[in-house]
């Protein structure tokens, strides 16, 4: 049986099929999915934080919810990777019902991996509906900040449900201080319309942070 010809852009199947395990690898990794994964060895000592880019989560389910962080103890750096080794990384992660973590009601491990930025998206499962939680992540003895949401609503659910929706902010522009209005209000879940933050440089061009003079 004869091997396939290349393709036009000269990348044959074969070598597209081990690229793209490569891939879905990597990202069963980052959400913790990757079964009995060994844990990462050899990785250089994290020294500095790596949680610089704080925490988040999303796509709430009645039983669950989507985290992630990225590992980038210098976020800015020239190298592209946050300053971190080309390296994996064994990033731990709990779900407590309080903020104090007394009660953990989840907990697993993902690997953060270079090859998707040193980021990983775990989906837990198994939680209440309509319940608020508290999340963190651990490397290395480094601990993230703490982060919160909340379950969507189950099959019962409460007849109130609020939400707000936020688009594009350049936060170059302006402090955006509605921003926190909207946490005082609490809303269930936040859609956002559009690009969550730019991350453009600051620049005497588009610093406009100025109050704009108010008209007669």
């Amino acid at each position: 049986m004869s091997a396939a010809p290349p393709s036009s852009n000269g990348l044959d199947r074969r070598l597209f099929l081990q690229a793209a395990g490569v891939g879905v690898g990597a990202l069963l990794a980052g959400a913790g999915l990757a079964g009995q994964a060994e844990a990462a060895g050899g990785a250089p000592r994290l020294r500095d934080d790596p949680f610089r880019l704080g925490v988040a989560s999303g796509e709430p389910a009645s039983d669950g919810i989507v985290l992630w962080t990225r590992l980038a103890p210098r976020p800015l750096a020239d190298d592209g990777h946050g300053g971190m080794a080309r390296a994996g990384y064994d990033v731990r992660w709990q779900v407590a019902e309080d903020e104090r973590f007394r009660r953990v009601v989840r907990a697993g491990a993902a690997l953060a991996l270079p090859e998707l930025g040193h980021s990983v998206h775990p989906q837990v499962r198994g939680l209440r509906p309509g319940r608020q939680y508290f999340y963190r992540f651990q490397a290395q003895g480094h601990t993230s900040p703490v982060g919160r949401f909340r379950t969507a609503p189950g099959d019962r659910s409460r007849a109130a449900f609020s939400f707000a929706t936020a688009s594009c902010q350049a936060w170059y522009h302006g402090h955006f201080s509605a921003y926190r209005d909207l946490v005082a209000r609490d809303p269930d879940v936040v859609f956002f319309l559009g690009d969550y933050v730019y991350e453009y440089g600051i620049t005497a061009a588009n610093m406009w942070r100025a109050a704009p003079a108010p008209g007669p």
